[in-house]
């Protein structure tokens, strides 16, 4: 396989495209959110009548891009340094631990630099998210540790799809591809090649919390963690059954965790703030003893 498996490209009217689709996107309202609180420049001029939407987001980003030249090529000379040196390992790691044949399934990525305040993806395609080093200009890990992230999600469906997984409904799939990403970059060899410690995946997740079937509080991506490893580990059960046991557990939270999606949308506005909403959102979730029985 080619070690070359990213290759890190500019591209204008992506970053351009994924402003727009963040600004009006009906699932996740936040982003709009996250736009306007890192950009209050670009609230004001789209808040402004007339004009055209596309052609203001673009002079925005240009004009944001050229007050940051040199950081930004400092940090896109790095990152490219950073996909060549350990993406390759990462990525096997990664596809070991979803028993993922990666001479049997090619992957062709792409990898965006972008000033947007989150990382999207789509296709092969992902978006990865520069401000912060911008912003706070250090040599870290970002870029690869957002490809790896958003890889585990392609090959997720690429899983899905070649076994036939049936999962129509979208709040089950959404958290299961971000609860696994959490858990899989948390395993100890791909951790330590990420050099990440308890990783969380999507801020979302961070105060979403579960009673166990002992009725201990626990953050949910650490609970489904501990599910994970005692399936995979304890029981040495393959990739593919521990996926459906995931999907069924989270089958029974699934009103639970749509209330959690709403309320996230609410996040700039009240959910930091309203502190009725914030004890709704950390209120931990019961989940069917049933489920759970055989495998803690």
């Amino acid at each position: 396989m080619n070690k070359q498996i990213i290759e890190l490209s500019e591209n204008l009217d992506g970053e351009i495209e994924q402003f727009l689709r963040g600004l009006h996107h009906d699932k996740f309202l936040w982003m709009k959110d996250l736009i306007f609180e890192a950009f209050s420049d670009l609230k004001k001029q789209l808040n402004k009548k007339g004009g055209d939407e596309r052609e203001i987001v673009k002079k925005f980003i240009l004009q944001f891009r050229q007050e940051n030249e040199k950081k930004i090529r400092e940090i896109l000379e790095y990152s490219k340094k950073l996909f060549q040196d350990r993406a390759f390992e990462s990525l096997n790691l990664l596809a070991e631990e979803m028993e993922f044949d990666l001479s049997e399934n090619s992957l062709s990525l792409i990898a965006v630099p972008t000033i947007l305040p989150y990382s999207p993806f789509c296709g092969n395609t992902f978006y990865f998210s520069i401000l912060g080093d911008i912003y706070r200009f250090k040599k870290g890990q970002e870029g690869l540790l957002t490809a790896i992230h958003e890889i585990s999600h392609m090959i997720l469906f690429k899983i899905i799809e070649a076994n036939k997984i049936k999962i129509s409904d979208w709040t089950i799939i959404h958290y299961l591809k971000e609860i696994l990403a959490s858990v899989l970059l948390n395993q100890k060899d791909l951790a330590k090649t990420l050099d990440v410690k308890n990783y969380l995946g999507n801020e979302d997740l961070h105060q979403i919390y579960v009673l166990d079937l002992r009725n201990e509080k626990k953050q949910i991506c650490l609970f489904f963690a501990e599910i994970y490893n005692k399936l995979r580990k304890d029981n040495d059960r393959g990739f593919l059954k521990t996926l459906s046991v995931m999907i069924e557990i989270l089958a029974s939270m699934r009103n639970d965790l749509e209330i959690r999606h709403k309320l996230w949308n609410f996040r700039n506005t009240k959910i930091k703030v309203d502190k009725k909403i914030v004890d709704a959102y950390r209120k931990p979730i019961l989940i069917n003893k049933s489920v759970l029985r055989g495998i803690e």
